[in-house]
């Protein structure tokens, strides 16, 4: 909190001050906003990046904007959070790496989820499960196992949960919101399989845990499970003071998990108050939240239209007007119970958390591993002749590539304006040639370096690059700008080339 008080004293209100403050102050200061308050972390995630912008610095910008769509998510803006993701994925190099490639899919698959679409989440989650398995990258794989984890929790597969929690467990440099969120939904399995006592020892622990690390964020979460447990132990008066706690706690951080809370104090009162549970129950629905997080209320469906239909028995006509609204419980209802059980369903038949930890399972597993390295190596072997003979077919082609891209190599290209335009028979515009020569200067200038010489943004540049790479064939897939320059060089002078086949070409000629 104090780090936080001190950079919205002095960062929000000196532009001069920020250019003095170092990557790690900024990255400590928003990993104390996020402990304390979304709405705050949102504010300097912003500023942050635009430091990151002005910096230059393409890694950093890549961290900030992964943590804005969290927060987002955090503070149940899904659609802006949706729309923030798909502009960075639009916006990605072609060069993007595995790690954050698969992180901004992780990332889609939360979306879905925080929409209410479950069952989308499930299946996209487990076609990344063997992808994040291989990558061995700490933050994904435990930030992944922890996602799949809620849905397996909410779907009723205790034994998969816990497989899942193993593996974070399992990791070193966990981060500890991950290890705290791991260790509240371990205690939420306890509570369902535990006695009562153990679970209460556990939860006062972890609540103690969080404090002392000052995750304020993750104190309304722990106050709906120390609610669950006192209705599971019967103590309903202390149910309701949680819930209530929930409550506080929730919109002083900018916390938008209201209606689960809403759903147990309505269901709480149903008995005694039916009139004050029913609008209870009906702000769960009004909130904009519900209609988001719907999946994580589904536990709740039930409470919710028992008391509707105990207060419809009652013919209570002061509140008929809700009525509509609880009736959309059952299209919800009958919707999310379809896509938990084709969960459990499909986990039921190819679950690949059992198989990793079945011994059975594992010794059938070696043997074809076995047979499979077998085959791997004889194709190997056939590989390894079929190379030998073709080694010395290549080697020329190497020599040549290598001796061509030596003459190219940090060589000023030359470039004749009649002739090029002539080639396409078109005349290229002025920015076009302000670009060009450009390259032929440095022809690994990047294109927001380009931006700023040429007075244009950089999606200019790159529409302008796009439309020579047309214009003048150039089809590799990579090193497209010396491509480009060596194309207008050999139209120009026929000299420096940079591909194999073009230096074949000219010495045909």
């Amino acid at each position: 909190m104090v780090i936080v008080g001190v950079l919205f004293e002095d960062v929000l209100f000196s532009q001069q001050f920020n250019k003095t403050l170092s990557k790690t102050y900024w990255s400590e200061s928003i990993d104390g906003a996020l402990k304390s308050d979304y709405d705050s972390a949102l504010s300097l995630l912003l500023l942050a990046q635009e430091e990151a912008h002005r910096r230059g610095d393409e890694i950093w910008l890549s961290q900030i904007e992964k943590q804005r769509v969290e927060t987002l998510l955090r503070l149940d803006r899904i659609r802006e959070a949706s729309d923030l993701l798909i502009e960075q994925m639009a916006n990605q190099k072609e060069n993007v790496s595995a790690a954050d490639s698969l992180y901004n899919e992780l990332l889609y698959a939360k979306i879905e989820y925080h929409s209410g679409s479950v069952l989308n989440s499930y299946r996209r989650s487990m076609e990344l499960f063997e992808s994040v398995e291989q990558l061995d990258d700490v933050e994904i794989s435990s930030n992944f196992y922890l996602h799949l984890a809620q849905i397996f929790n909410l779907a009723n597969l205790d034994d998969q949960v816990k497989v899942l929690l193993d593996k974070i467990e399992g990791f070193n440099d966990v981060s500890e919101e991950i290890r705290m969120r791991s260790s509240m939904l371990l205690l939420d399995l306890y509570r369902r399989s535990e006695g009562q006592q153990k679970v209460i020892v556990l939860a006062q622990d972890l609540h103690k845990s969080i404090q002392d690390m000052g995750f304020t964020t993750l104190l309304p979460e722990m106050y709906l499970l120390y609610a669950d447990i006192s209705i599971d132990k019967g103590d309903l008066l202390q149910a309701q003071n949680h819930l209530i706690k929930c409550m506080e706690i929730a919109e002083k951080i900018g916390y938008g998990r209201y209606s689960p809370a809403l759903f147990r104090l309505g269901n709480l009162l149903s008995d005694d108050k039916p009139s004050e549970a029913l609008i209870l129950v009906n702000s769960a629905l009004s909130s904009p939240q519900y209609s988001l997080r719907d999946s994580e209320g589904f536990s709740h469906l039930n409470s919710a239209m028992s008391l509707y239909n105990n207060a419809k028995k009652m013919n209570d006509q002061e509140h008929e007007l809700f009525f509509d609204r609880f009736r959309e419980l059952s299209r919800v209802k009958i919707s999310l119970a379809a896509e938990y059980a084709r969960i459990r369903s499909e986990q039921g038949s190819d679950n690949i958390l059992n198989d990793s930890q079945s011994e059975s399972n594992g010794r059938a597993f070696r043997v074809v591993l076995t047979f499979i390295i077998g085959a791997i190596l004889l194709i190997i072997v056939l590989m390894a002749l079929r190379l030998a003979m073709i080694k010395s077919k290549t080697r020329k082609n190497k020599l040549n590539f290598t001796e061509v891209l030596g003459q190219v190599e940090n060589k000023r290209f030359f470039i004749d304006k009649i002739k090029i335009e002539k080639s396409i028979d078109k005349k290229l515009n002025r920015t076009d040639w302000q670009i060009l020569e450009l390259l032929s200067q440095d022809h690994l200038m990047t294109n927001k370096v380009l931006a700023e010489k040429v007075n244009k943004s950089e999606e200019g540049i790159s529409s302008s690059l796009r439309k020579m790479y047309a214009l003048f064939h150039i089809e590799v897939t990579s090193n497209k700008k010396v491509a480009l320059m060596n194309k207008l060089s050999l139209i120009s002078a026929k000299k420096a080339v940079i591909n194999v086949q073009d230096a074949q070409d000219v010495q045909s000629e």
